[in-house]
Order: C-alpha cells, then structure tokens, then sequence
C-alpha cells in the first residue's frame, strides 16, 4: 500500500483563508474596472484608447508576473523533488492527503512539473512580449 502523507490542518486554513482573501479583493476590483469602463466611454477616443493600451499593458504585467511566480514555483518544488526523490518533498505541506511517491516516479514527476513550470515562464514572458508589441503597433 502507497504511504500517505496526511493534510496540514494549518496550511489547509490558510489556503481557504487566501482563496476567500482573493473574492473579498476581487469583488470591489470588478466594480470599479465597471465604473472605469464606463467613464472611459465619455473620454476622445485616442485618450480612450491610451488609457485603455494603458490598462491592458499594466494588466497584461500584472498576470504576467503572477504566472511566472507559479512557474518558478513548480520549478523549485520539481528540483527539490528529484533531489530528494519524494514527492511531496520533504518538508513541504499538503491541503489534502498525497500519495507519496519515490524513487523513479518522484523523479517523473519532478521532470513533469519542471516542464510545466518552464512553459509557464516562457509562455508569461511571450504574453509580456506580445502586448508590447501591440502597444507599440496602435501607437
């Protein structure tokens, strides 16, 4: 039988706790990009559309920067799962019971998210890339 690796109680919490953080933050940011769009209709339209190039530029960043900390992420927790050749690495806590993998599974698995976290990075700086290109395009 596969060992299990039980669930951290405290990072279980916190993990609702930032989910709930995030739809607390969110709900007054959609109310305001609303309000924002819609006095965006009352501008010139060349000052409408700098602002709006604007937005989608610092938008654009904003989830481009957070990609990529998703993808650095995975990168690390894949190295430090085929050093150690466990998976979930040692010291790392779960939000649900894991299956604990060793051996040449830890080290498929590391690869694996190795990879995803590499075309997570490459993909954020393309987007990145591409909206400066518009940017300077509709200029």
């Amino acid at each position: 039988m596969t060992p299990i690796q039980p669930a951290d109680p405290v990072a279980r919490r916190f993990a609702i706790a930032l989910l709930v953080a995030i739809v607390v933050v969110t709900l007054p940011g959609y109310v305001l990009l609303e309000q924002w769009l819609s006095d965006l209709g009352n501008k010139s339209p060349a000052e409408g559309l700098q602002k709006l190039l604007t937005f989608f530029l610092w938008g654009t960043g904003v989830f481009s920067a957070l990609v990529t900390a998703v993808g650095v992420q995975m990168w690390h927790v894949g190295g430090r799962t085929k050093q150690s050749m466990r998976f979930p690495p040692p010291g790392m806590k779960v939000i649900r019971p894991t299956p604990i993998l060793l051996g040449p599974q830890a080290v498929r698995r590391g690869t694996f998210f190795q990879i995803i976290g590499t075309c997570l990075i490459v993909l954020a700086a393309a987007l990145l890339i591409t909206a400066f290109y518009f940017q300077t395009r509709l200029h």
